[in-house]
C-alpha cells in the first residue's frame, strides 16, 4: 500500500500536501518533487511527562494522536516496555484500534502513582501497525522524593531552624540539590525537636524537581547553651555600713546565688552582713537548667574597714 503526500514542490517552492497542480503559460522545463511520509503511522506529541505526589492521588490521565499516513486502512497495537525500577504503572486506551486512510485517533495515557515510589520513572509504549510500521512515545512519571531534614544547633530561646543547621539525609549522592529558608520547630527547648513547619523552606539546585517538601519530615537535636556572669567588683565598705546587697547577672537571665568564701561576713539572700573587719571573698554562681549550661563561677575581694 502507498503513503500519503507529505508535500509537494514546484520549481523548488512548496505548494502543500496537494494531489494536483495546475501549470499557466508554460514557455520552459518545469519541476515537481514530491515526499511521502516515510513511515505509515505517525504519534502527536511523541513525549508525555507525569509528576505526582508520592502517597497521594493519581496524576490527570493525558492524551496523544495517532495517525494513518498511508493510503489503506489497518489495525495497530500498543505496548509498553519499562526501564529499570518499576513497571506496570502506565496504561493505554484503547490497547488496539482500527485506523482508516488518512484517518486518526486520540488515545488515553493513564499512570498508577500508587504501584511505585519516589523516583523518575520512564516507559516507552510502541505503537504498532498491522502493515508492519511502528513509532514510539516515551512516557516519564516524576514521584518527588520528600525530604528528610536533620540538624543540630546550640540553645537560643527560638523554634527556628534555619537551613545552614539543616541536612538534607536522604539526598541521593551527585544530586545538586540546596535548601534555603528557615523551618519551625515544636518546642525551643533542648533535645530532639520535631520540625513541624517547613512552610518558609525552599529547594534549589538542578534536582529539586525529583524532591519536594510535601511531605517532608525531620528534627533538629537543640544542645544547651553556655553562659557568663557578670559580676561588678565591689569597693572596700565602711563596717559601719553593716551590709551590702550584692548584684550580678547571667546571659542566661537565670538567677544568681551568692556565697562567701572567706572573711566574716555572712550572706542571706544577696545580702553580705559584714562582722567585723578583714577581707571577705564572695562568689557569685549560677548553675544552670535545662537548656544552659552552669556558668563559671565569678568570685570577688573586698576590705570592710573601721
Amino acid at each position: 500500500a502507498g503513503y500519503l503526500v507529505s508535500n509537494v514542490l514546484v520549481n523548488g517552492s512548496s505548494v502543500g500536501v496537494v494531489t494536483s497542480y495546475t501549470f499557466g503559460s508554460v514557455t520552459a522545463d518545469q519541476t515537481i518533487a514530491v515526499s511521502f511520509n516515510s513511515s505509515g503511522i505517525g504519534v502527536t506529541p511523541t513525549t508525555l511527562n507525569y509528576t505526582a505526589t508520592l502517597g497521594g492521588a493519581n496524576p490527570a490521565t493525558q492524551t496523544f494522536v495517532v495517525t494513518n499516513t498511508r493510503l489503506t486502512a489497518f489495525d495497530f497495537t500498543n505496548t509498553v516496555s519499562y526501564s529499570a525500577g518499576a513497571g506496570a504503572w502506565f496504561t493505554v486506551s484503547p490497547v488496539t484500534g482500527n485506523l482508516a486512510a488518512g484517518g486518526s485517533q486520540v488515545l488515553t495515557g493513564t499512570v498508577d502513582s500508587a504501584s511505585v515510589g519516589a523516583g523518575v520513572y520512564v516507559a516507552t509504549n510502541t505503537i504498532s501497525s498491522s502493515n508492519g510500521d511502528a513509532t514510539k512515545i516515551v512516557v516519564t512519571l516524576t514521584v518527588p522524593r520528600p525530604v528528610v531534614l536533620s540538624g543540630t544547633r546550640v540553645y537560643d530561646g527560638t523554634v527556628d531552624a534555619m537551613n545552614d543547621i539543616l541536612t538534607i539525609v536522604n539526598k541521593i549522592s551527585g544530586d545538586d540539590l540546596t535548601l534555603s529558608g528557615s523551618g519551625t520547630l515544636a518546642s525551643k527547648d533542648v533535645g530532639a525537636q520535631a520540625i513541624t513547619s517547613f512552610g518558609n523552606l525552599a529547594l534549589g539546585g538542578a534536582a529539586a524537581g525529583n524532591y519536594t517538601l510535601t511531605g517532608a519530615s525531620g528534627s533538629v537535636t537543640i544542645t544547651k547553651a553556655d553562659q557568663t556572669i557578670t559580676f561588678p567588683a565591689i569597693p572596700a565598705q565602711p563596717l559601719a555600713n553593716g551590709s551590702l546587697a550584692l548584684s550580678a547577672s547571667a546571659a542566661s537571665g537565670l538567677a544568681v546565688s551568692f556565697a562567701v568564701i572567706s572573711g566574716p561576713g555572712t550572706i542571706a539572700g544577696n545580702v553580705i552582713t559584714f562582722n567585723g573587719m578583714g577581707e571577705n571573698t564572695v562568689k557569685a554562681s549560677q548553675t544552670g537548667d535545662g537548656n544552659w549550661n552552669a556558668a563559671a563561677d565569678v568570685t570577688r575581694t573586698f576590705p570592710v574597714y573601721n
